[in-house]
């Protein structure tokens, strides 16, 4: 949470976050056995040493797992990868990709992409969002310079 806290953005710190994550449940192994004991004995004595740990440990699991499928995955695919590590080279990715992305705002942000013949002026735009955890409005508004609003 601290982690999180100092920058919310997941898509760029997904590497941090992974690692910050990992590295606490490793932490969690090397407690030593003394130290569960104390915990248990500080909880109550109904609660037993070796149910703490383990319950302490699934947890911990349970945990990680989860945010290993539901969010370090998720940012990990598009539209956040884009945002991920180099964007022009993210955008000119999709854009060279041979299929139609199947997640609706990159397939959007791909259309923006494929309107104009001039690609630097839409990657400049891009490029220029402060904070990449933003979130396109569906249906997305699409202009070209030259060319009417479209809906798409």
């Amino acid at each position: 949470m601290y982690e999180v806290s100092k920058d919310e953005r997941v898509a760029i710190r997904v590497d941090v976050l992974e690692r910050v994550c990992l590295d606490e449940l490793t932490l969690l192994y090397t407690v030593r056995k003394n130290t569960w004991q104390r915990l248990a004995y500080r909880c109550g004595s109904a609660l037993h040493t070796q149910r703490l740990t383990r319950d302490c440990l699934d947890a911990a699991q349970v945990a990680n797992a989860f945010l290993a499928h539901r969010v370090f995955s998720e940012a990990r695919a598009l539209p956040w990868s884009l945002c991920y590590g180099d964007m022009d080279k993210n955008l000119q990715e999709l854009l060279d990709d041979e299929e139609d992305p199947s997640d609706p705002t990159a397939w959007k942000i791909r259309r923006l992409l494929e309107m104009d013949d001039d690609q630097g002026f839409h990657f400049q735009a891009f490029s220029r969002i402060p904070h990449p955890a933003f979130q396109i409005p569906a249906p997305l508004l699409i202009a070209s310079p030259g060319r009417k609003w479209q809906v798409r």
